[in-house]
């Protein structure tokens, strides 16, 4: 058995929380669960990754399109003189 944090009572092997005084026990059972901890609704790293990567390059082929738009409309004028 193991005993609460904040008051000492006993716990149940597998006890969630505290039933003297309420303290949520930060693992029940007192066992961590494998791999990383991330809160349910965190994103991931890799996903905000994607969507940056996703912005810069639709920006530069904008940047590139309008790029043409005025060298090619320059470029008309020019030729018309």
């Amino acid at each position: 058995m193991q005993s609460c944090p904040r008051c000492g009572a006993e716990l149940e092997a597998d006890a969630g929380h505290c039933e003297e005084c309420g303290h949520r026990l930060a693992f029940p059972g007192g066992v961590a669960p494998a791999g990383p901890i991330r809160a349910p609704g965190a994103p991931r790293l890799i996903a905000g990754l994607g969507c940056g990567m996703l912005a810069v390059m639709l920006a530069l082929v904008s940047l590139v399109a309008l790029f043409g738009l005025i060298m090619g409309g320059l470029l008309g004028v020019a030729a018309a003189r």
